[in-house]
């Protein structure tokens, strides 16, 4: 299994981010709809369409790539030079050395004409055309005409381009290097900027909407961003509105409505209210942010269990990592491998990835795995399969 080299977006790193969060995949409009369907019945063909691409999963079948359902049954045959994920209802794929997109039925929806493209998200995607990124829309036409030499994905009405500037969807550039002390990153539609050493928020067009003031800002996540001055932290809102004060000595990110807070060397759990919903209490090293009603947490042995909304001890420390529970299974790790456990702390898919395998945490009713190897040719080879949540093979591992 070969990588293709796709857009880059600029990622800016949590001081304070303990564990790694599931990246979650977003669905979007749907496809274009027959001249003589209603409304009504174009809504719900669309709905249809964006079901059927989302649970649709990349396999690869005797060099070429295609796609299958969550029971391994082939939807797509094998066809393609190089399959990506499905993405507001359309995937990118690639016919001898051209790029275009299809739809869940497997019929090109845009015909294959780009040296290189990225997924669609808010109903662009970035293409390569002349030596030059620029953006197309569902339809295939260009509507950011090709001027950059770096192009990622829109989010919420923002694209990163060149590595030091954002454009919105006209193709207008609204914040360049250089137009403040450090180069904004959008979240939500919101960026934090520095103006001397303070920092505010602007939105997509490049207007202040919250003016320099904290010593930190953050990422807007759930629709609330950290801040912190003199070493304080707490929330504001969209509007600059301080909503949690500056009361604690470490906050992280909102996740399910729940984020982890510091006060001195105790580590709590507050509400979008601020609220504790777990006290802040000593005996537990580190923990993570709760998703369905669980959290990881490192115990005095160093090791990870899980707790319940009220402190309650359910899984206990045995891991030496631990992630999110998603639809019922978490990812662990022990002895150096990595497997699955479900809510009671019971061992559903036996731990046999190590470090330099890949199993992806599970979405959409299945779990990517991928193991590596040097091939013939000197080139690293992946082999590609597919586990159901009873850790049995609906798409066995191979090349």
């Amino acid at each position: 299994m070969k990588f293709r080299q796709t857009p880059l977006t600029t990622v800016r790193a949590h001081p304070k981010l303990i564990l790694a969060v599931v990246v979650i995949l977003v669905l979007g409009i749907g496809l274009s709809y027959s001249l003589r369907s209603t409304p009504q019945t174009a809504s719900i063909s669309t709905s249809i369409s964006q079901k059927q691409a989302v649970s649709l999963f990349v396999i690869k079948l005797n060099g070429k790539w295609g796609y299958i359902n969550r029971t391994g049954q082939i939807i797509i045959s094998p066809q393609f030079e190089t399959a990506e994920d499905f993405s507001e209802g359309l995937a990118a794929v690639k016919v001898g050395k051209k790029y275009g997109y299809i739809d869940s039925s497997g019929k090109f929806i845009i015909q294959p004409q780009f040296a290189n493209v990225s997924r669609f998200s808010d109903g662009l995607a970035a293409v390569y055309i002349n030596d030059n990124w620029g953006y197309i829309n569902q339809t295939g036409k260009v509507v950011i005409a090709p001027q950059f030499h770096q192009a990622a994905s829109f989010e919420n009405g923002v694209a990163s381009v060149n590595g030091d500037a954002y454009i919105n969807a006209t193709g207008k550039i609204i914040v360049k290097k250089g137009d403040f002390d450090r180069t904004p990153h959008f979240q939500e539609g919101l960026a934090a900027f520095q103006q001397g050493k303070k920092y505010g928020y602007i939105d997509s067009f490049g207007k202040i909407i919250v003016p320099p003031q904290f010593d930190w800002a953050y990422d807007f996540k759930e629709g609330l961003a950290q801040v912190g001055i003199n070493e304080k932290y707490g929330f504001i809102d969209r509007t600059g509105k301080l909503v949690i004060g500056l009361k604690f000595d470490g906050v992280w990110d909102f996740k399910d409505g729940l984020s982890n807070v510091k006060v001195g060397d105790k580590r709590g759990v507050i509400n979008r209210q601020g609220a504790y919903v777990l006290a802040p209490r000593q005996n537990h090293l580190t923990f993570a942010g709760f998703s369905e009603g669980l959290a990881a947490f490192q115990g005095n042995n160093y090791k990870w269990g899980y707790m319940d909304m009220a402190g309650k001890t359910v899984i206990q420390p045995r891991f030496s990592q631990a992630s999110y529970f998603k639809d019922g299974l978490a990812k662990i790790k022990t002895n150096d491998f990595w497997g699955y456990i479900d809510r009671t702390g019971k061992i559903v898919i036996t731990p046999q990835f190590n470090e330099g395998d890949y199993v992806a945490e599970y979405q959409n009713g299945l779990i990517l795995t991928r193991k590596g190897h040097l091939g013939k040719d000197g080139i690293f080879v992946w082999s590609i399969g597919y586990l159901d949540r009873y850790g049995k093979y609906v798409w066995p591992m191979r090349e």
